[in-house]
C-alpha cells in the first residue's frame, strides 16, 4: 500500500484499539490498572500522532530571528513577538492551513493549554536534578546545602524542605546561577499556589481560548527570570480555576504551567500554496524558545518533551555568529528524539538567517570559486564551515535568509554572477537570497521536503510506536484474560453469523441516518403553504415564525383602522381625567367619566407578544426536530428492524449474551446493552433534544429587531408618500388610496421583519445543534462498529486455547 494508505491504516488501528479499551471494565488490582494505563497512553499517543498534521520545529539560539522568520514565511506580519533580548518563554504551535476561498488570510484563533500533573512533575524532577548537579560540579554543596531526600517532589511532598534550605543562603551576594536555578522552581510553586486548578487531568490538556491581544502575555518572558533580591516568600491571593477568565494577570501568574500556545493561521495561496504541499490539513510549526538565554533550564525541559513530536525541523542559525554551543545542544536533543542519525539528517533544513549582516564580498575577476570568496572573508568562511558541518558536507538543505525584506541584498550580485560558471549550488544560494531574502526558496524546500520525505520519516516513527504498542497490547491481554473457555458449536456459530451480519447491515442504516442528518434543511417535511408540498426542516421553522407573528390579535384592529382611515393605530389607554376630589383616595377609585382612545406611537407595543412568540417557536421547533428525526428513522429502518427482531428473540438474545460473557470475561451485559442500541436509534433523538434544551436554555442575544423608541411606519414623522406609487410619473391614486397603500405596505413589511427576526435565532440554534451532533454521531457509530464482535471471536474460546477476548488484536490485518 502507498504511504498515505499506511498512515490511514495506522490511524484506524489506533482508533479501534481506543474503542476496545473504552469498553473495558476498570481492573481493581493495581498491577492490571497500571498495565491498562500504559497501553491507553501509548494508544492515545499513536492515534493523535497518526491524525495530526506534519510538525515542523523552528530551533535555534536566542535572537536568531526564528519568530520573525516564521511570520515572514507565512506572510503574516507581526505574527509572533520578536526582540534582541530573550523573548519566547513557551512553545508556540502555529497551525498554518490554506485559506479557504473568499477567506481573509491571517491569524484566526489563539488558545493555551496547560501541563498535566505528571508532565509538571517531570519538569520539577529535571530542574531539581540540574540544581543538585550544579552544586556538586561547582563544589558549592558546602556553601549551599540542599538536603532534599531521594525522590523528593515539592508539588506533592511540600515546598518547605526546598524553601528552608534556600532561605538560609539567599542574598544578593549569593551565586547568581544557583539563585536562578532555585528561582525557576519557586516560580512553579507560586504558579501552583494560585493556578493549580488549570492543570490538565491528562496530556495534552484542553485548550482555553485566548483573545488575539493576549498571546503576548502567554509567550513573552519579560523580566520574570531575574531572581528577586530578597527570598521570595509565598503569597496568599485569589485562586485561578479552569472556569476563570484568563486575562493578562492570570496568564502571567500561570506562565510556567503552560504546555503550549496554539495559533491558527490561514495562509494566502498566492503567498504559499500549502494545499499543494500538505493538503487542506496544513502544517504545524513549533516555535521553540532559544536555549542560550539566562535561566533557560525550563525551556530545555519543554524542548525535550516536544522534540519527539517533530516530523521535521528548521535549524535557524545567526549568520553573524554561527559558531555556538547551541547547535551541538540541539543536535543532541534531536538525536534523542529520533531512531537514527540518518533519519535526523533527512529531516533537517538549515536557514542561515540574518545573512544581510554578513558583509558582501566583491570578487576579483569574472569567474571565481567559492573558495576564493571564503579566503577574502573570515565571517563568510566561518558561516560556510558551520553550514557544511550541519549539512553533511553539502548545501543541498541550506537556505540563506533574512526575515527583513527591506534589508539591501544587491551587494552580493557580482559574487553571484562570478560563481555561475564555477559553482552552481553556491550561485543558486546567493540568487535565492537576493530575489526575496531566501523566503521563497525556504518555502519551496519545505514544501518539497513535506511532500516527498517527511511522510516516510513520520511513518518510520509511527511504525516504531506501533511495534511497541503491539507488544504491550499482547502483554495486557495475557494479564487481563488468562482463563480458557470452550468454543461455540456449529449450530451456535451459524446463529451467531446471522446475528452479526444483521447488525452490520443495521450499522449501514445508521450510516445513512448520519448522512441525512448532516443537512437539517434537507430533512423534508410537509409545507404549511400552497406553493410546494414539502420544505426542509429549517424552512418549516421559518413558516411557523410567520404563523406566530401574523396570528397576533393586535393586527386585526390595526388593519381595520388603517382601512377606515384612522391612522396612528394601537391599543387604547385611559387618559388622566380627575374627578375633582382632592383627597388621596382619588387615584384608587378607578372611575373615569370620560375615556379617550390614545394610541402608542412606537414599536414597543410588539415587544411582549414577540417574546411570547419566541418561547412558543422554541417549543414548536423542538417538536419539529423530533418529527423530522422520526421520518429519517422510518426511511432507513429495513435492516434495523431485522436486527431488532433477532435481538428481541429470546433464543438469539440468550445465545449472544452467553458468548459475550465468554468474550468479556464477565456477564457480557454491558456490551450487549451497547449492541442493542444499533437497531434502536432513539438515543440520537435523546442527544439532539439535550443539545436543543441546553442551547435554548442559554440566553439569546435580544433578537427584537426594533428599539423601544422607534416610531411605527405610519407615524406622522414618517408619513410620506410611498415611493413606488410615484415611479414612472405622476400617481393616478387619490390621497386616500396612497395613504392606504402606504400603511398596508408598511404593515406587511413590519410583520415580515418581525417574523424574520423571530425565526433567525431559532433556525441558527437548530442548525448549530445539528452541526454539534454530527461529529458526536460519527464517533458513536464508530464505537458501535467496534462493539460488534467478529463471529470468530464470539465462537472461539478464551486465550489459553484458540480463542480471542474483548481486546482482540486491533493490529491484526484480518481485523
Amino acid at each position: 500500500m502507498d504511504s498515505y494508505e499506511r498512515l490511514r491504516r495506522i490511524h484506524l488501528e489506533a482508533k479501534l484499539a481506543l474503542d476496545r479499551l473504552a469498553a473495558l471494565t476498570a481492573p481493581r488490582d493495581k498491577a492490571s490498572a497500571e498495565a491498562v494505563r500504559v497501553v491507553l497512553d501509548l494508544t492515545t499517543a499513536l492515534a493523535e500522532r497518526a491524525a495530526a498534521p506534519p510538525m515542523v520545529g523552528l530551533v535555534g539560539e536566542m535572537s536568531a530571528g526564528k519568530s520573525r522568520l516564521l511570520s515572514t514565511l507565512l506572510g503574516v506580519e507581526g505574527l509572533l513577538k520578536q526582540s534582541a533580548e530573550p523573548t519566547t518563554g513557551n512553545i508556540t504551535a502555529v497551525h498554518a492551513r490554506p485559506a479557504a476561498t473568499g477567506e481573509r488570510p491571517g491569524l484566526k484563533t489563539a488558545s493555551v493549554s496547560f501541563l498535566s500533573p505528571r508532565e509538571l512533575d517531570a519538569s520539577i524532577e529535571t530542574l531539581l536534578a540540574r540544581l543538585k548537579h550544579q552544586l556538586q560540579e561547582d563544589n558549592l554543596s558546602a556553601v549551599y546545602p540542599l538536603p532534599v531526600p531521594e525522590g523528593y517532589n515539592p508539588r506533592t511532598d511540600g515546598w518547605e524542605v526546598l524553601e528552608d534550605a534556600a532561605r538560609k543562603w539567599w542574598s544578593p551576594a549569593a551565586n547568581a546561577g544557583v539563585r536562578q536555578a532555585v528561582w525557576q522552581l519557586l516560580q512553579i510553586r507560586d504558579a501552583l499556589d494560585a493556578a493549580s486548578g488549570l492543570l490538565a487531568a491528562d496530556a495534552p490538556g484542553p485548550r482555553h481560548p485566548l483573545q488575539l491581544d493576549q498571546i503576548e502575555h502567554a509567550v513573552v518572558i519579560s523580566d520574570s527570570r531575574r531572581p528577586p533580591e530578597a527570598f521570595p516568600e509565598r503569597r496568599i491571593g485569589p485562586k485561578i480555576t479552569a472556569a476563570s477568565v484568563l486575562d493578562e494577570e492570570a496568564l502571567r501568574t500561570a506562565f510556567c504551567l503552560i504546555h503550549r500556545i496554539t495559533l491558527t493561521v490561514a495562509v494566502d495561496s498566492e503567498v504559499w500554496d500549502l494545499a499543494d504541499a500538505v493538503g487542506p490539513q496544513g502544517v504545524v510549526f513549533l516555535d521553540f524558545p532559544g536555549l542560550n538565554a539566562f535561566g533557560a533550564d525550563r525551556d530545555e525541559v519543554l524542548c525535550r518533551r516536544e522534540i519527539g513530536s517533530l516530523t521535521s525541523f528548521v535549524q535557524v542559525i545567526d549568520s553573524g555568529k554561527p559558531e555556538t554551543s547551541i547547535i551541538a545542544k540541539f543536535a543532541g536533543l534531536l538525536e534523542g528524539g529520533r531512531h537514527s542519525s540518518t533519519a535526523l539528517a533527512e529531516s533537517v533544513l538549515i536557514a542561515a538567517n540574518k545573512f544581510d549582516l554578513v558583509e558582501p564580498v566583491v570578487p576579483d575577476g569574472i569567474a571565481v570559486t567559492l573558495g576564493d570568496l571564503r579566503r577574502r572573508s573570515d565571517s563568510l568562511n566561518t558561516l560556510l564551515r558551520t553550514l557544511e558541518q550541519l549539512g553533511g558536507g553539502s548545501f543541498g538543505r541550506v537556505v540563506l535568509t533574512t526575515a527583513d525584506p527591506d534589508r539591501p541584498r544587491a551587494g552580493w550580485l557580482s559574487a553571484e554572477g562570478a560563481l555561475r560558471s564555477t559553482d552552481q549550488p553556491a550561485a543558486r544560494l546567493l540568487g535565492d537570497y537576493m530575489r526575496d531574502g531566501g523566503i521563497q526558496a525556504l518555502r519551496d524546500r519545505l514544501a518539497a521536503h513535506l511532500r516527498d520525505e517527511a511522510l516516510e520519516i513520520e511513518l518510520q516513527v509511527l511504525a516504531g510506536m506501533r511495534a511497541h504498542l503491539k507488544r504491550e497490547w499482547a502483554r495486557l491481554r495475557r494479564t487481563l484474560f488468562p482463563q480458557a473457555a470452550p468454543a461455540a458449536d456449529d449450530d451456535q456459530r451459524e446463529d451467531l453469523t446471522a446475528i452479526v451480519q444483521d447488525l452490520y447491515r443495521a450499522l449501514d442504516d445508521l450510516r445513512a441516518i448520519h448522512r441525512a442528518l448532516t443537512d437539517p434543511d434537507g430533512l423534508r417535511m410537509r409545507s404549511l403553504d400552497l406553493v410546494e408540498p414539502q420544505v426542509g426542516l429549517l424552512e418549516r421553522i421559518r413558516q411557523h415564525a410567520v404563523l406566530h407573528v401574523y396570528g397576533w390579535d393586535l393586527w386585526r384592529p390595526l388593519i381595520d383602522r388603517i382601512s377606515s382611515g384612522t391612522i396612528n393605530p394601537a391599543t387604547p389607554q385611559k387618559n388622566g381625567f380627575r374627578s375633582g376630589f382632592d383627597d388621596e383616595e382619588n387615584d384608587d377609585w378607578g372611575w373615569n367619566p370620560r375615556e379617550q382612545i390614545v394610541f402608542a406611537d412606537t414599536t414597543d407595543v410588539f415587544r411582549e407578544p414577540f417574546a411570547l412568540a419566541l418561547g412558543r417557536l422554541r417549543e414548536k421547533s423542538a417538536e419539529l426536530v423530533v418529527e423530522a428525526l422520526e421520518m429519517v428513522f422510518e426511511d432507513h429502518s429495513r435492516y434495523r428492524e431485522q436486527a431488532g427482531r433477532r435481538l428481541a428473540s429470546p433464543d438469539g438474545r440468550a445465545l449472544l449474551a452467553e458468548r459475550l460473557a465468554v468474550l468479556e470475561n464477565d456477564d457480557g451485559a454491558a456490551r450487549l446493552r451497547v449492541v442493542e442500541r444499533i437497531p434502536d436509534p432513539t438515543w440520537i433523538t435523546t442527544r439532539l433534544k439535550k443539545l436543543l434544551d441546553a442551547a435554548f436554555d442559554a440566553p439569546f442575544a435580544d433578537p427584537y429587531p426594533f428599539t423601544e423608541d422607534q416610531v411605527l411606519p405610519w407615524h406622522q414623522d414618517v408619513g410620506k408618500p410611498l415611493d413606488g406609487a410615484l415611479q414612472g410619473g405622476e400617481s393616478t391614486l387619490s390621497d386616500v388610496e396612497l395613504r392606504d397603500l402606504r400603511h398596508h405596505s408598511a404593515l406587511h413589511r413590519l410583520r415580515f421583519g418581525l417574523a424574520e427576526a423571530l425565526a433567525r435565532p431559532v433556525v441558527e440554534t437548530v442548525a448549530r445543534c445539528f452541526t454539534e451532533l454530527n461529529p458526536w454521531l460519527e464517533e458513536r457509530i464508530v464505537f458501535l462498529r467496534s462493539a460488534v464482535p467478529r463471529v470468530g471471536s464470539l465462537s472461539a474460546g478464551r486465550p489459553g486455547g484458540q480463542g480471542e477476548d474483548l481486546l482482540g488484536d486491533p493490529f491484526d490485518p484480518d481485523e
